[in-house]
């Protein structure tokens, strides 16, 4: 496995952690996380290698003035310009599409003192950038100035996302004012509109401390939401009213069964959880790669037969559910919008990795299967 691979990992874990400080969770047992899907009902899908469906297209050194701890989330805007959050440094770098460093974004113009922990820095339709920082939302505009803070009932989502008419959507987790799991849709200033997908099967614990998916809203206002435990992307009309589960099952799957005895006393601890959830497939990421193919990241990172890492697994899917193609490699995508996934790399061969400096981009393009 890849060095980058590995370190994207322990990011992860160790983000986890932060979070779970920064936002003052609890430390319940988990709960199990059944799924409607079982192994034997599990679809093959078409397999592909990566370089029959990805090109690399260009690498872009981002600019060496700034430092960072680590990346934690990577967002792209319509021009190609780079939104990069940095959990552990608590930053958030605006760069332009050449990855020249353009503005650290600080609350300091319009919110002096402000000890704030930027978790996901978003780029909105229009071109605004909308920032989580632990209990508060704040407003930048597109080229990195404070506009504001938003509504104190925006809370803090665990993922977002924007439709075109100015609503953002957040998904809330349990213990987050206590109504359980469920997509919020609010104005552009973080109030509630409506709320919808309410689920409480999950493992409220890890829900909590883990990245989630992000949030699509296609053009046709459908809204699209992955859940870390399947392999399935919800699909709602924009009413909130659920259509369907959409995709297929891969054969690499391997479905999260827990229970109290995996978590007995004494071993119920945010790091043992972390460790013990490596051992099967989560569902990281969801994005939309153009404006016909919802993109799926299933970290795959435990291979049963030799005790070992394995590679990350992407499935490609059309917006009702067909899959095109599924993919396991040792990339490590970190977006993909536009018909281009994006992935980091160490571009001073350093063996360093990623970490203690600003990391580059390496920008693939997708080769739609004829």
């Amino acid at each position: 496995m890849s060095e980058n691979h590995s370190l994207r990992n322990q990011l992860i874990g160790i983000g986890a952690l932060i979070l779970a400080v920064a936002t003052g969770c609890g430390g319940e047992r988990e709960t199990d996380a059944s799924s409607e899907d079982t192994p034997d009902r599990r679809t093959p899908v078409a397999a592909a290698h990566i370089s029959d469906i990805f090109a690399l297209e260009r690498e872009v050194v981002l600019d060496d003035s700034v430092y960072t701890s680590g990346y934690t989330y990577l967002d792209i805007d319509t021009g190609g310009d780079f939104l990069l959050t940095d959990l552990f440094g608590r930053q958030v770098f605006l760069f332009d599409r050449n990855g020249h460093h353009q503005k650290t974004l600080s609350t300091e113009p319009c919110d002096p003192g402000f000890p704030w922990h930027p978790y996901q820095a978003r780029f909105k339709p229009n071109g605004n950038i909308i920032v989580n920082s632990s209990q508060w939302g704040y407003e930048f505009s597109n080229d990195g100035n404070c506009i504001g803070e938003l509504s104190d009932e925006f809370g803090f989502p665990k993922s977002m996302g924007f439709d075109d008419e100015g609503h953002m959507y957040g998904f809330y987790v349990h213990g987050q004012q206590d109504e359980g799991y469920h997509i919020r849709k609010m104005n552009g200033r973080g109030s509630p509109i409506d709320r919808f997908g309410f689920d409480d099967v999950y493992f409220s614990y890890t829900m909590r401390n883990t990245p989630v998916p992000d949030i699509i809203i296609d053009e046709d206002d459908y809204i699209y939401h992955g859940k870390i435990f399947k392999s399935k992307v919800d699909k709602y009309d924009k009413k909130g009213d659920l259509i369907a589960e959409i995709g297929k099952i891969p054969e690499y799957y391997r479905e999260v069964q827990l229970n109290d005895s995996e978590f007995a006393s004494g071993n119920d601890s945010r790091m043992a959880s972390i460790e013990y959830l490596n051992k099967f497939s989560l569902t990281r990421s969801l994005w939309l790669l153009n404006n016909n193919t919802l993109m799926v990241n299933i970290q795959n990172t435990y291979n049963r037969k030799d005790n070992k890492n394995e590679e990350e697994g992407y499935v490609l899917m059309d917006m009702e559910g067909n899959v095109v193609v599924d993919i396991l490699t040792h990339i490590s995508f970190i977006h993909a919008r536009n018909g281009l996934a994006y992935s980091f790399f160490d571009s001073t061969n350093s063996g360093k990795g990623l970490a203690g400096g600003p990391p580059s981009l390496k920008v693939y393009r997708y080769l739609p299967p004829s």
